[in-house]
C-alpha cells in the first residue's frame, strides 16, 4: 500500500514519513508505541528494498563495462 507513494526521480526513493503517518491514521494506530515499531519496521524493510533496487540498477552497468571487445554475430 505504502510503496506506490515512494517519489520516483533518477532512482526511486523512500516511502516518505507522511505517508506511513497516513497509513497509521486510516487503519488507526494510536498507541506511541505501536507507531515507533510500525516505522521501524516500514524504514528497515524499505531500506532492504532500496538497497536492492540500487544493485539490480549497477549490475547491467557494469556488465556493459566487462563485455570483452570483439566480433558480433548478426
Amino acid at each position: 500500500m505504502l510503496s506506490p507513494s515512494r517519489q520516483i526521480g533518477m532512482t526511486v526513493g523512500a516511502i516518505p514519513l507522511t505517508e506511513v503517518l497516513a497509513y497509521m491514521q486510516m487503519f488507526v494506530i494510536e498507541q506511541e508505541d505501536e507507531r515507533r515499531e510500525l516505522l521501524r519496521y516500514v524504514q528497515v524493510l524499505d531500506r532492504v528494498f532500496l538497497d536492492h533496487v540500487k544493485k539490480e540498477e549497477e549490475e547491467p552497468a557494469q556488465e556493459e563495462t566487462t563485455k570483452k571487445p570483439g566480433r558480433r554475430r548478426r
